[in-house]
């Protein structure tokens, strides 16, 4: 087929404007295609963005969601709201009296009725601590100090302190301890840990017994964790808290204490027959280190120096008699006390056992402490052994008195007493 110039000229100049319409047409639908992958990408990667676990520095620097309890190294509540408290960092030492090296933080008053006299103390003491979290562990090292001023109840004397074979016990006395602690115990607050499963079990069983009450359903969520909690809720879970709580590794410490006393002695004057007085000031330096194999275990070493005074043996002096007066005799320590320094050396147990929790509660006492001290004096050959135990317990629970016995020689003879008081941990508050 033939066509003349005019037609060819025609089609040629037809498809030539027709290049531009298709050439728009596939530049646009490229275009599309691209934006369609664009999107196709975004929405993958947002996907894989909510899959992917947060960064370590992220996620320290998030709050603690409400479901799961915040770790609390200073002991108080974190200032988020709808968080919980958790597992503090906490070292309990079973309670001791107050003339025993090591105490802890808060105020106690303690006093003692023995048979030969009594005595009064206040200590005041305050434990800082620093706390390392790590993903397995919480390791806390902290400084405890406390100051412990006593005096005897009785003026005229007496052992007052029972069988410690202390300096002070008959004087008013000042102690200032110091010492540094370490403790290495389980991290409860990690992820995979059964802790916070119990925490989980205790919360949900709240919340079932709040039913379709919603406030009551969020204050499970506020709720504190503690064992009254765990008992409340989730009661076949109370075990495994006990267990859980109770996982202390290891804790030790060294410490100090300077003590210094004061006391106003009266004697008889062996040559006038006449009562003289003379002030004494004792004092006495003490070094020891404890060691915590377990919950509620506690030994303790130490070794002390102490310049004490003694009162000498008690007589009676009569003057001569001058005619026509009457003799008058005097009675008392004779002659003007004398030093008496001593090198002491001592280890302490101490033990807290719950019955509460064995077959042998019995509803009146769910505890018992028991803290035996052995004490020999080096320079003079001495020694005695203390034992306090404690069964009294106050509103929360806390051992805070009982009956103290004790033995010791020169001279020989036994000792008890009662007494009442406050009890202190360390690393608590």
């Amino acid at each position: 087929m033939k066509f003349g110039l005019p037609v060819a000229c025609g089609l040629a100049l037809a498809m030539v404007g027709q290049q531009p319409v298709r050439a728009q047409e596939s530049v646009g639908s490229e275009i599309a295609e691209l934006r369609a992958e664009n999107a196709r990408l975004a929405a993958r990667i947002a996907e894989l963005e909510r899959r992917m676990p947060p960064a370590p520095e992220a996620e320290s620097a998030k709050p603690p969601p409400p479901s799961s309890p915040a770790q609390t190294l200073s002991g108080q509540p974190p200032g988020q709201p709808g968080s919980r408290p958790g597992r503090n960092v906490e070292l309990t030492v079973p309670a001791a009296p107050a003339d025993r090296p090591v105490q802890g933080g808060g105020i106690g008053l303690e006093l003692s009725a023995a048979s030969q006299g009594g005595q009064v103390s206040l200590t005041l003491g305050q434990s800082v601590r620093a706390t390392a979290v790590q993903p397995d562990q919480v390791r806390a090292e902290g400084t405890a100090w406390s100051i412990t001023a006593s005096a005897p109840v009785d003026k005229g004397g007496g052992d007052t302190s029972l069988a410690t074979l202390d300096s002070f016990s008959d004087s008013f006395a000042v102690k200032a301890r110091i010492a540094r602690l370490w403790m290495t115990t389980p991290n409860l607050l990690s992820p995979d840990g059964e802790y916070l499963e119990v925490i989980s079990d205790a919360v949900e069983g709240c919340k079932v017994k709040a039913g379709s009450d919603q406030s009551k359903a969020a204050a499970c969520e506020e709720a504190d964790i503690d064992e009254d909690f765990i008992k409340a809720n989730a009661a076949e879970r109370l075990r495994d808290y006990h267990r859980l709580v109770t996982q202390q590794r290891e804790a030790y410490g060294i410490g100090l204490e300077a003590s210094v006393g004061y006391r106003h002695y009266s004697f008889l004057d062996r040559a006038t027959a006449t009562k003289n007085t003379s002030d004494k000031v004792p004092w006495g330096l003490k070094v020891f280190g404890t060691y915590l194999p377990g919950h509620g275990t506690a030994l303790t070493a130490s070794v002390a120096y102490q310049r004490g005074y003694k009162e000498g043996d008690a007589l009676v002096v009569c003057p001569l008699p001058s005619p026509p007066s009457a003799t008058i005799c005097q009675s008392g320590p004779g002659g003007e006390p004398f030093r008496k320094d001593k090198v002491l050396l001592a280890f302490e147990a101490r033990h807290m056992f719950d019955l509460s929790r064995t077959r042998w509660q019995n509803g009146v006492i769910d505890r018992i402490g028991l803290g035996p001290q052995f004490t020999y004096d080096a320079k003079n050959d001495e020694f005695g052994i203390d034992l306090p135990v404690y069964f009294v317990p106050d509103a929360k629970g806390n051992l805070i008195g009982g009956i103290r016995l004790g033995y010791k020689t020169a001279p020989d003879h036994f000792t008890a007493g009662v007494f009442v008081g406050g009890a202190f941990d360390l690393f608590k508050r």
